[in-house]
C-alpha cells in the first residue's frame, strides 16, 4: 500500500473521530441546574421584584385593618371602665366579631400573597421551560435533564452540565425582548 494512502486514510479516519467527538456531545444527555437557571434568570429577579411589591401593598391593606382594630381594642380599653355591663358586652361582642373578621382578612391575604407567588412562579417556569425546549432544538440536543438537587440526577460529569451557557442565552433572548 502506497504511504502517502495511508496517511490519507490516516487523516480521513482521525477527522471522522474528531467530527463525531464534536457532535457526541449534542447526542448524549446534558442537563442544567434548575435552581440556579431559574435563581440567575433576569426574568425571576424582575418578577420576584414585582411581586414583593405587590406583597406589601397586599400586607400594608392587611395590616391597616388590623391597626384599625387594635385602635378599637385600645379605646375600648380606656373607656371600659366607665361602661355598664351591658355596654361592656355589647361592645366586647362587637370586637371579638370585628377581631374574627381581622383574622379572615389576614388568612385570605396570606392565601392571595401564596397564590400570586404561585402564579408569578408558574409564568417564570413556563418562560424557561419554553426557552429550554427551543434551544436544545436549535442546538441539537437529543436530551436535557434537570438536576433539581432533590435526587433526580445523583450524579453526572460537570462537562454534561450546560447551566451556564443556557442561563446566558436565556439572559440574553430577555434582554433582547425587554
Amino acid at each position: 500500500m502506497n504511504p502517502k494512502r495511508i496517511s490519507t486514510y490516516i487523516l480521513l479516519a482521525a477527522s471522522t473521530v474528531i467530527a463525531a467527538l464534536s457532535s457526541c456531545r449534542n447526542q448524549e444527555p446534558l442537563y442544567v441546574d434548575v435552581n440556579l437557571l431559574v435563581n440567575g434568570y433576569e426574568g425571576m429577579k424582575e418578577a420576584r421584584k414585582e411581586f414583593q411589591q405587590q406583597e406589601r401593598l397586599l400586607q400594608a391593606d392587611a395590616d391597616s385593618i388590623l391597626g384599625l382594630w387594635k385602635n378599637e381594642l385600645t379605646k375600648y380599653e380606656k373607656e371600659r371602665s366607665g361602661m355598664s355591663a351591658k355596654e361592656r358586652q355589647a361592645r366586647e361582642e362587637l370586637l371579638d366579631m370585628k377581631g374574627q373578621q381581622v383574622s379572615g382578612v389576614m388568612e385570605a391575604t396570606k392565601r392571595k400573597i401564596a397564590e400570586k407567588e404561585q402564579e408569578q412562579t408558574a409564568q417564570v417556569l413556563a418562560q424557561v421551560n419554553d426557552f429550554i425546549k427551543r434551544y436544545g432544538k436549535e442546538k441539537k440536543h437529543r436530551l436535557i435533564l434537570g438536576a433539581n438537587g432533590s435526587g433526580n440526577i445523583l450524579y453526572a460529569p460537570e462537562e454534561l452540565n450546560i447551566t451556564d451557557e443556557v442561563l446566558e442565552a436565556l439572559n440574553k433572548e430577555y434582554e433582547e425582548g425587554r
